[in-house]
């Protein structure tokens, strides 16, 4: 059960008038589900046109001009979505962050936290802000309990197995350091032409380093099995 304050459209495109006391800037909220499970065409068409003199704002679930890893839904373009005079339009589907302003706000936020290593690096939400002289306000704030991050180390001319592990704490410090959320989850890459033999051996065989953390989180990449630093002080290194 959804408290009364949500909103749920249907397949009919509907505007949402915002109750505001008197004296205030109208607000107007339009938007659209989709009444199947693939929007191959754009639904901007079927969106009711702006309200003369309100601010309107439309909600659209849509992968734009496309994106890599995401199936085509209700595709349009930055100019589609100026051209219908909307003043802000609050974007969904990729979940990579990208924020247009101008005379028509657009921000597609991302995602407040990454799945797995494929969506690396901090995520967040978007605070957007309208004034009564009708000038948005477009703030992010990073959400993201644990950051993905791929951590190269650089171990050319390494001869000693302990070299290496300490290459691999140097790397992961800096890392940890970058990072802002609470957990930094690492997917460690060797870059060596070529390794000494003791060092390559160890690293083939997938050989657990002794890696002892309070704080961070480390992936293991090693045929897809997880290690928490915390309950076992262990990270296993892909070359």
């Amino acid at each position: 059960m959804l408290p009364d304050s949500v909103k749920v459209f249907t397949g009919r495109a509907e505007a949402v008038d915002i109750n505001r006391a008197p004296g205030c800037t109208p607000i107007v909220i339009h938007g659209l589900s989709f009444a199947q499970p693939h929007a191959p065409e754009s639904l901007l068409g079927r969106y009711k046109p702006a309200i003369e003199g309100a601010v309107n704002i439309g909600v659209l679930h849509t992968s734009l001009g496309g994106a890599l890893g995401h199936d085509l839904y209700s595709p349009c373009t930055i100019a589609d979505l100026t051209a219908t005079g909307f003043r802000y339009w609050a974007l969904g589907h990729v979940h990579k962050r990208s924020v247009v302003e101008g005379a028509c706000a657009i921000v597609m936020p991302g995602m407040p936290q990454g799945r797995d290593i494929n969506e690396a690096g901090p995520k967040s939400v978007t605070l957007v802000t309208i004034e009564d002289d009708r000038s948005i306000h477009i703030e992010e704030r990073t959400t993201s309990i644990a950051q993905f991050e791929c951590v190269l180390v650089d171990a050319n001319g390494i001869e000693d197995w302990r070299e290496l592990v300490s290459a691999i704490s140097r790397a992961l410090e800096r890392k940890r350091s970058e990072v802002s959320s609470d957990h930094l989850v690492a997917r460690v890459r060797i870059d060596a032409h070529v390794l000494q033999s003791e060092v390559a051996i160890r690293c083939q065989s997938g050989e657990y380093l002794q890696m002892h953390r309070s704080r961070e989180v480390f992936t293991v990449p090693h045929r897809g099995k997880f290690c928490d630093a915390r309950r076992d002080p262990v990270l296993p290194v892909l070359v």
